[in-house]
C-alpha cells in the first residue's frame, strides 16, 4: 500500500508541477497593446496628404502589456510563434481620403480606406487574426496620398493581443 501511494504522491506531484509550468508560460505570454494616434504634426485642421509611405506612431499608449508596442517607431514586436489579434481605426476630417495599411515585416496584409464623399468627416476600421513568427514585426502605415489625422478625440487607434502560443 506505502508502496502504491508513493507512486501515486510522485505522479501527482509531476502532474502538479507540470500545470503550475504551464501556468507561468501562460502568465509570461500576455501580451496586449492599445495606442492612440495624437500627434500635433498630424492635426485634423492642417492636413497634407503624404507624399510617400510613412510608418503611423501611435504616441498614447493605454496598454502595453509585455512592453512589445515600441511608440518612438510604432511598431509591434511578436514575443512569441503564435496567434494575434490586431485592430486598426482611422478617422479624417477634411479633403483627403483616409487610409491606413498593417505592415508585417514590411509586406502589407490588409489596407483599409475610406474615400472622400460628400460629408466631412471619414472613417474605417478592420480587426484581423494573424499568425506569427517570434520576432516578427507589426505596424500601421499610411500609403502615399493619404491622410490620418490626430483628433483631440483619440479616434485613430492600433491595438494588438496574442490569442494563443503555437510553440
Amino acid at each position: 500500500m506505502n508502496q502504491f501511494f508513493d507512486m501515486s504522491y510522485d505522479h501527482l506531484a509531476g502532474e502538479l508541477s507540470a500545470a503550475k509550468q504551464a501556468l507561468n508560460s501562460i502568465r509570461a505570454s500576455r501580451t496586449s497593446f492599445s495606442a492612440v494616434l495624437n500627434s500635433p504634426t498630424q492635426d485634423c485642421s492642417n492636413q497634407v496628404a503624404s507624399s510617400s509611405p510613412a510608418r503611423v506612431k501611435y504616441n498614447i499608449v493605454r496598454v502595453n502589456m509585455g512592453s512589445h508596442y515600441d511608440s518612438s517607431n510604432g511598431q509591434f514586436t511578436a514575443p512569441r510563434k503564435g496567434v494575434y489579434s490586431f485592430a486598426i481605426t482611422l478617422y479624417n476630417l477634411g479633403k483627403y481620403k483616409s487610409c491606413a495599411a498593417l505592415m508585417v515585416n514590411g509586406s502589407v496584409k490588409y489596407t483599409l480606406m475610406e474615400k472622400i464623399s460628400a460629408d466631412t468627416q471619414d472613417s474605417a476600421s478592420v480587426s484581423l487574426t494573424l499568425s506569427l513568427q517570434a520576432g516578427d514585426v507589426v505596424y500601421v502605415e499610411q500609403p502615399a496620398g493619404c491622410v490620418m489625422c490626430a483628433h483631440d478625440n483619440l479616434y485613430n487607434t492600433f491595438t494588438g493581443y496574442l490569442l494563443y502560443t503555437t510553440d
